[in-house]
């Protein structure tokens, strides 16, 4: 159709229903204010752009379905792992100083944490604080286990959330004998901090959600090195004090994507369980309003898309990752879509020593890290070997 006619056509639409909104307005009278939205809801849905839309969204989208993701992978050998990681790495912390090697500003041993009181096997809590930029607090907690393995798990939570939506799952990892790490976003959990600053730039920020942070994402500073610091800095302190065979991550959606990024840049995560927390970029554009400001931005994906992302996170040493999605997810990452790239990073990662996996469960229509999705992540943590044992406190 030619540019022209469109045009006439979609203008003389707009008035055949701005006609048919006046003649219901005329019939029903003012009261019927739904009816209105009603009709125009159904024009917009009718429009192409909404219209192309897959009808039911438990499959995969049609753009994710026809991307060649082996194409796309353009890792190479360890030399070009390791440099590509290093791009990431000079990007997440640019302005914002690197956090490998650092301690935690504050220790706190054996402290009363009502919150955590009352967890089997649990022997004592410490509290790490780890302040950063613009005077950002993030408070993490490490639970200690009574009678303990050679094993810990670090736990991210995400957006709006506090870590102990997840005692159950903390819990149940003491229970198996390991030491926990639990973090709540920064800005978020209640307990950290929601700082107001006097920016140079910009002037009095009141920094109230993680949201705020991508006001501070410039050209000569990341903010997400917020997202990422307080997991490397709490994880150089528990492993310049003890010894573990078994390192692991999990995180539930945005806590997902942090450890996505974690484990693709420390090699000390040998075991890493995103759940419901990242996509590939075609998936984000085929819907708009899945993610947030960190998952979307175009100059990290650049340097990495996810696909490469995922294979980072299960390479030098071996190691593995597992990542979990919900079917039928109420808020976000539902679907099939992760069935169109899983074949294509497992080939990589198996190629450059690493394994990856992707499982789609059906827990229903939640955003939530099920208690199924726990037992099969913990399942896999516990019972598989990992390669390399005692990760060293420093990075390099």
């Amino acid at each position: 159709m030619k540019p022209a006619v469109s045009g006439r056509l979609k203008k003389w639409g707009l008035v055949v229903l701005a006609a048919a909104l006046g003649f219901q307005i005329h019939a029903w009278g003012i009261h019927r204010p739904e009816r209105l939205m009603a009709l125009y809801a159904k024009y917009i849905e009718g429009q192409p752009n909404l219209a192309k839309r897959p009808k039911s969204l438990d499959g995969i989208h049609p753009g994710v379905k026809v991307t060649d993701f082996h194409h796309l992978n353009t890792l190479g050998g360890p030399e070009d792992v390791a440099r590509r990681r290093q791009m990431v790495t000079d990007y997440v912390w640019r302005g914002f100083g690197l956090p490998f090697g650092v301690r935690p500003d504050k220790v706190e041993h054996a402290v009363a944490f009502p919150p955590l009181m009352g967890i089997s096997n649990l022997a004592s809590v410490d509290r790490l604080t780890i302040e950063m930029p613009y005077g950002i607090k993030s408070v993490a907690f490490v639970l200690h286990p009574d009678k303990a393995r050679s094993c810990l798990m670090i736990y991210q939570e995400g957006h709006l959330h506090s870590f102990l939506e997840r005692r159950g799952y903390l819990e149940k990892v003491v229970a198996g004998g390991c030491t926990a790490l639990a973090l709540s976003l920064p800005l978020t959990g209640g307990i950290n901090n929601q700082p107001t600053i006097d920016h140079p730039r910009f002037g009095v920020l009141n920094l109230l959600n993680v949201d705020a942070l991508e006001l501070l994402h410039t050209r000569t500073f990341s903010a997400m090195g917020f997202y990422l610091t307080p997991v490397i800095v709490g994880l150089n302190h528990l492993l310049a004090e003890h010894s573990f065979d078994r390192v692991g991550m999990t995180g539930f959606s945005g806590g997902g994507w942090v450890t996505v990024m974690a484990a693709a840049l420390d090699q000390r995560i040998q075991r890493s369980y995103p759940v419901a927390g990242t996509a590939t970029i075609p998936v984000f554009a085929a819907e708009p309003g899945w993610g947030d400001w960190v998952q979307r931005d175009g100059r990290l994906y650049d340097i990495v898309t996810y696909t490469e992302l995922y294979v980072l996170g299960t390479v030098q040493p071996a190691r593995r990752q597992l990542q979990v999605f919900n079917l039928r997810d109420e808020c976000c990452f539902r679907g099939r879509n992760a069935e169109a790239y899983a074949p294509a990073v497992a080939d990589k990662a198996q190629a450059l020593g690493g394994s990856f996996a992707a499982i789609i469960r059906d827990d229903g229509e939640v955003h939530d890290f099920t208690e199924g999705a726990q037992a099969g992540v913990l399942a896999d943590f516990f019972g598989s070997a990992v390669a390399g044992t005692n990760p060293s406190p420093d990075y390099r």
